[in-house]
């Protein structure tokens, strides 16, 4: 190829390269998403600063509280929905894995081997007994539901997601899973994830019957 040519094919490609910036700088822009609003913050700070181990956190809405577990130190903290502590006690409990507001103000844990335990809202303890005395679980998660005044939880000797009032009354159950890990109430939906079948599962709570099964491995 001639020096001729060289230069040509160098100016072909700068004119080209100079015709995509005009191209670019022209064509209109799409507008930037915007970002997503913020319904409602209770209150907004650094539970690490605070305490020691929060293992778990329930948001009391009709109260607007906020209670905490401290694992550390077996204690339960209120909190306002502006942060200030209001009040804290200690409990009794072998390993929770459910901490929650009940109506009437009282505070409920439930153990990993699924013992009840309940503490009116100055740590006055009031009663402990099994969710399911028939063949006590080993609660691998699970979420109280103010509207059903109810505990969904994962039971891993099983691998059965149940759904049980405070006063004994299994009003959901479901098995089959292949390894449970958690399970809540919202909305007229049962939710279940099923961490050794790779899925979260949606049953209408009532009926049972499955809505909707999503994830993969």
């Amino acid at each position: 190829m001639s020096a001729g040519n060289v230069m040509s094919a160098d100016l072909r490609m700068t004119a080209g390269l100079v015709a995509a910036v005009i191209m670019a700088i022209a064509l209109p822009r799409s507008a930037a998403p915007a970002p997503p609003a913020v319904v409602n913050v209770l209150h907004n700070f650094s539970l690490s600063s605070d305490y020691e181990d929060p293992a778990l956190i329930y948001l009391d809405e009709a109260a607007r509280e906020l209670l905490i577990y401290e694992s550390s130190s077996s204690t339960v903290f209120i909190l306002s929905h502006a942060g200030r502590l209001k009040y804290y006690f200690k409990v009794d409990v072998a390993d929770p894995a459910v901490l929650f507001a009940a109506p009437g103000g009282e505070v409920g844990l439930v153990s990993r081997g699924g013992e009840l335990s309940h503490y009116d809202n100055r740590g006055n303890f009031i009663e402990k007994r099994h969710l399911r005395k028939a063949s006590p679980p080993t609660v691998t998660g699970g979420h109280y539901s103010p509207e059903r005044n109810a505990v969904f939880f994962g039971d891993f000797n099983s691998q059965s997601a149940y759904g049980v009032t405070l006063n004994g009354e299994t009003i959901f159950s479901k098995d089959g899973f292949r390894r449970i890990s958690d399970c809540l109430y919202q909305n007229g939906k049962v939710y279940v994830a099923d961490q050794g079948g790779y899925s979260v599962m949606i049953y209408e709570a009532d009926q049972g019957t499955l809505l909707h099964r999503f994830g993969r491995a």
